[in-house]
């Protein structure tokens, strides 16, 4: 603790690292629960390229000897992870910026399981419409299924949700689902966090429900119709 704030860094958790065998005999008559961590070489940098953020580097005294198996016998979300995108042939981890401090944690395990490394981009989070905090269910975020039935087009929310955070390069606002496939890559991806704003889309299912065809909506018509049991 007391090195730990020599170097500014929050203290890592070693306790358990050199124990000695008078204390392994006596936690082991104490019946104590006990489980398996992952010894962290200190001083050790672990960086890695991310395809968002860029070349990222982390302090190995800022992690501590982190459990993989719990005194329950099962396995700990990082070390499960690690072993499940192992044996699904993951090439690529994409997801929030909210896992970013995970990430050194599953490299170490690579490096030692001898795991090839995967791509990674962490991807920042979505705000609310006022910025104040990440959007949340709390916030009045609402699940797609909801939004289906306030009447928005499915088009036009995969055209909103794909502009969160990410650029096409220019100032198009509207990209069908083939323009976006063809168009999407992560190194357009915004560092910063976006906002959900519901006004823009309202104002982009306008403009979806204004330039469908007869029979777009019709057919979103005997839609809404069935699930009111019409």
């Amino acid at each position: 603790r007391q090195a730990a704030k020599k170097t500014g860094l929050p203290p890592a958790d070693t306790r358990c690292r050199e124990l000695s065998d008078e204390d392994r005999r006596k936690f082991e008559a104490e019946a104590r629960p006990k489980s398996i961590r992952f010894r962290v070489g200190e001083d050790r940098k672990i960086t890695f390229d991310d395809l968002v953020l860029g070349t990222t580097t982390f302090d190995s005294r800022q992690i501590g000897d982190f459990v993989i198996l719990k005194s329950d016998g099962w396995p700990t979300y990082h070390f499960g992870v690690v072993v499940d995108d192992w044996l699904m042939r993951i090439s690529h981890v994409i997801r929030a910026e909210g896992h970013l401090s995970n990430t050194p944690l599953h490299l170490l395990l690579m490096d030692a399981l001898g795991i090839q490394r995967p791509k990674f981009a962490h991807l920042p989070s979505v705000l609310s419409a006022d910025g104040k905090g990440k959007l949340s269910k709390r916030l009045g975020a609402l699940s797609m299924v909801e939004y289906r039935k306030q009447g928005y087009l499915p088009e036009a929310l995969m055209n909103f949700m794909a502009l969160l955070g990410w650029s096409p390069g220019d100032n198009r606002e509207f990209l069908t689902r083939e323009e976006l496939i063809e168009e999407f890559t992560l190194d357009r991806v915004k560092k910063g966090s976006a906002r959900f704003d519901t006004e823009k889309l309202l104002w982009m299912n306008g403009k979806y429900i204004v330039n469908a065809s007869s029979d777009r909506l019709v057919e979103l018509a005997m839609d809404a119709l069935r699930a009111a049991g019409c």
